[in-house]
């Protein structure tokens, strides 16, 4: 048996396949909603990835992913505007003391403005996601670019990272206090021209089953 499952945003499936006279397999599922969504096949009870789609980190593996377009939505797309760059960082975690590998989102005209301070927006991936999400499946330098290109949001530095899930996660727990969110999130400013001051810094939360992108927007 062939079947096709993923995220609730799918349907409730797993969906049965069907093979025509000449191999092919298809199937057809309920209409989807609209957004980012994992998916892989089951071969007789076993999950494996579609070879012809790229994988992505989700459900605590790399898993395959399919976009359903948002009709009259351009927030996310690649739009002509100002880009800003995402910077892969490695550091030694002041919480493991293992060194780990953060994605750092640095806005347009970054590096021609060295004394600028930015704010900084951490980004909290999804349960079972890691610190790839935001910017492969979510998009988030892109609706960044087209928030601060539309006057919508500050110029802002964005950080996502395997810690930065364990700080965001302590936030929730225990509230906005300044002295432990110092203690608990790694500082982009010891490598980027970030604002010190804690109100500077704010937590964008994934929520389980949805689509990263819309909580950012």
């Amino acid at each position: 048996m062939v079947q096709v499952a993923g995220g609730d945003g799918l349907g409730a499936g797993p969906f049965p396949m069907t093979k025509d006279a000449e191999g092919t397999w298809s199937v057809t599922t309920p209409p989807a909603v609209s957004g980012f969504h994992y998916y892989w096949f089951v071969l007789d009870g076993v999950p494996v990835n579609d070879p012809s789609s790229e994988t992505f980190f989700g459900y605590g593996k790399e898993t395959s992913g399919v976009e359903v377009p948002e009709s009259g939505a351009d927030y996310y797309a690649i739009t002509d505007v100002p880009h800003g760059e995402v910077r892969e960082k490695r550091y030694l975690s002041r919480i493991t003391g293992e060194w780990r590998r953060a994605l750092v989102y640095t806005p347009p005209g970054y590096d021609a403005n060295p004394k600028v301070r930015y704010p900084v927006l951490i980004l909290q991936h999804g349960s079972g996601e890691d610190e790839t999400g935001w910017t492969r499946q979510g998009r988030a330098q892109f609706i960044l670019d087209n928030l601060i290109a539309s006057g919508k949001a500050r110029p802002m530095i964005g950080r996502s990272s395997l810690e930065a899930s364990r700080c965001a996660r302590r936030v929730l727990r225990i509230g906005w206090n300044g002295a432990r969110v110092a203690n608990m999130a790694p500082r982009p400013q010891r490598s980027c021209s970030a604002a010190v001051p804690l109100m500077s810094v704010a937590i964008c939360v994934a929520i389980a089953n949805a689509s990263p992108r819309g909580r950012l927007e």
